[in-house]
């Protein structure tokens, strides 16, 4: 059995009619990639070029994010004319023994937009300790899943705008991922 790793990435260019074409990449995900880019003052087509793209789908960016793996994508890279918005996923699930149960699918998060690697560096490490630390509380008793679920939201995404319709249906009407109630 061969097993495929990498630091997955994925690219969703937009095009003139306001829908987007998604390639995907098994290495664009990497620090270098996400530096270059960050870093590229308009010359992200030179950087992204670098890497091996695969065409997957085509369509609305709401509908392309909705099967999102996040726990496997490393950064998400969105260009338009204007230039690159790059993103670094985060799934919502939490590290926790007690919430195994309650765990969230793998296309349950958010993408939080990066600015430079420092940002990216702090994103990932912030989301690490921030979901351990909720996780402990869920596990004592202090926080449900929901509530946990909900702190970390806010921290990642303070603009109400920028949460998934999934993710806030979720939290605010006491749908499961999958739509039916908890």
């Amino acid at each position: 059995m061969v097993v495929a790793v990498g630091e997955r990435a994925l690219a969703l260019y937009e095009r003139p009619d306001g829908r987007y074409d998604v390639f995907a990449s098994q290495w664009a995900g990497e620090w270098a990639a996400i530096a270059a880019v960050l870093a590229s003052d308009g010359t992200h087509p030179a950087v992204l070029d670098r890497y091996h793209w695969e065409r997957r789908d085509a369509g609305p960016r709401a509908a392309l994010l909705a099967g999102l793996d996040y726990l496997s994508t490393a950064a998400v890279y969105e260009l338009s004319p204007e230039g690159v918005r790059v993103s670094v996923p985060v799934w919502l699930g939490l590290d926790a023994l007690a919430v195994e149960s309650e765990q969230l699918p793998v296309e349950f998060g958010v993408l939080v937009p990066v600015n430079d690697v420092h940002d990216t560096i702090r994103t990932r490490l912030g989301c690490r300790w921030l979901k351990a630390a909720a996780g402990r509380a869920v596990e004592t008793g202090l926080l449900s899943v929901p509530q946990a679920v909900r702190l970390l939201v806010l921290f990642l995404l303070p603009r109400p705008r920028d949460v998934p319709p999934a993710v806030a249906a979720w939290l605010e009407d006491g749908r499961n991922p999958e739509g039916t109630a908890r």
